[in-house]
């Protein structure tokens, strides 16, 4: 048993010194107080390029809290009149980045010196890992896998993925143009096939657990392979789909 399966099977135990209808009257009745309800920081949109992502810009739109908007698809969004923070965890440049007044950004001091210029005429936040600082944010291999820890760090109350497929449609890597590998693996879960490279396929394990063991903290609107193994957590390799 796993311990998040463990705190599961003891809060199913677990019973109230009162019963439920006894707490609801008092909730209900601290209501009529007027006293403050204490304040989050507000739910986080993480929102990574996948083709799932076109079917949400309405509801981004409308979010009522922060977007984190990963890698290019800031930029994507953007242009379609989104406001979003630029998110990276990534240690490498990137071609055509550059903020400008107004522009925010969250990114971890392990990014390259030319990711920081292209940044500095925007409102810049640092933050460190876990693998260089003590107290760093947790992360595995891409930046979306940063996200649920540093939200909680900064106070905000959960994280909705949208555009976090971890799978390609068709010919389609993501919502914005770019270059599929040569090579895809195919994976199978819950009967279906999804077109994914190695990194995707650690980067969907760990949402996909996060949205299962923590699902008042963790929340998908994302399809593809995310959707698949939140729903069905096993998955076996069906092939190498070569891309021309």
């Amino acid at each position: 048993m796993t311990p998040a399966e463990w705190f599961r099977a003891a809060a199913a135990r677990s019973q109230p010194c009162v019963p439920v209808e006894v707490m609801r009257a008092n909730a209900a009745h601290t209501r009529t107080l007027g006293l403050p309800s204490v304040e989050y920081a507000g739910h986080v949109a993480v929102v990574g390029g996948g083709p799932s992502l076109a079917d949400h810009l309405d509801e981004l739109r409308a979010w009522d809290g922060p977007i984190w908007a990963i890698n290019a698809t800031w930029k994507w969004l953007k242009d379609r009149g989104i406001k979003a923070t630029f998110f990276t965890i990534d240690p490498k440049p990137q071609a055509g980045l550059k903020l400008e007044r107004g522009d925010s950004a969250l990114v971890a001091s392990v990014c390259c010196a030319e990711m920081f210029a292209s940044l500095r005429g925007g409102n810049v936040r640092t933050f460190d890992l876990a693998f260089d600082v003590a107290d760093g944010v947790q992360s595995g291999v891409t930046s979306a896998t940063a996200t649920p820890h540093l939200a909680v760090k900064m106070g905000h109350s959960s994280v909705t993925f949208f555009g976090c497929d971890g799978s390609f449609e068709g010919h389609d890597a993501y919502v914005y143009p770019t270059d599929l590998p040569a090579d895809l693996v195919v994976v199978e879960a819950g009967g279906r096939g999804y077109a994914t490279k190695p990194e995707f396929i650690m980067q969907t394990e760990d949402l996909a657990a996060f949205c299962r063991d923590l699902p008042t903290v963790c929340r998908n609107r994302s399809g593809g392979l995310l959707a698949a193994l939140i729903d069905n957590p096993e998955w076996s390799l069906a092939g190498i789909k070569e891309h021309a």
